[in-house]
């Protein structure tokens, strides 16, 4: 899997052809997106799903367009291009409740979702022992290098690993100044991940 991502809430609908286009020029096979729900219901129960809130369009285009996605919807079981659902991001960061986490994915599971679950967390030993579940496969944030593998091999989990997150930018909070990534720091970590056949 070499995937990028794109927020397709956040690209005019009619240019999302265009976008997913470049990005499997780009050598990419597969798109990761978050879905906002605050755009989805702007008001409790008032619900927009039109326009550049169409998943199910989305992830429709990116089929058309050759690429797979990670999200839940159009599971690949079912013909569709989605391989993986994401049960939480980055919970070892604050939280330890594996209840919670178990809750989270047995909700999925009882809306239908079949595909393989994954977490994704720091590649340290308590962020990775509070973020990931039995059974699922493990994103890294970021996982560049084999000491990242190697903490999540520790867990002894025997499920798939992935750098979940390689950043080639980087947020600008308000008042900051403008957050800049050395591309040759980038390149490194990413031709390491290919080299070592990783997905990402």
């Amino acid at each position: 899997m070499m995937a990028g991502e794109l927020h397709f809430q956040r690209i005019p609908r009619e240019y999302w052809k265009d976008r997913l286009l470049k990005a499997k020029a780009m050598g990419l096979n597969t798109i990761c997106t978050y879905v906002f729900w605050n755009i989805l219901e702007p008001e409790p129960g008032r619900w927009d799903l039109t326009g550049r809130n169409d998943l199910s369009a989305f992830v429709k285009t990116a089929q058309e367009a050759g690429l797979w996605v990670v999200i839940r919807s159009l599971q690949v079981k079912n013909g569709g291009p989605v391989l993986m659902v994401q049960v939480e991001n980055e919970y070892g960061s604050y939280g330890n409740d594996l209840q919670y986490m178990l809750a989270l994915k047995k909700m999925w599971e009882t809306a239908g979702i079949e595909i393989p679950f994954y977490t994704a967390d720091g590649a340290t030993p308590y962020m990775l022992e509070a973020g990931s579940i039995p059974g699922c496969a493990i994103g890294l944030d970021p996982g560049t290098n084999e000491r990242h593998f190697a903490e999540a091999a520790k867990l002894g989990r025997n499920a798939p690993v992935f750098c979940g997150e390689l950043y080639p930018g980087w947020l600008t909070h308000w008042g900051e100044s403008w957050a800049q990534t050395k591309t040759e720091e980038v390149l490194e970590d990413l031709g390491w991940l290919l080299e070592n056949k990783k997905s990402f």
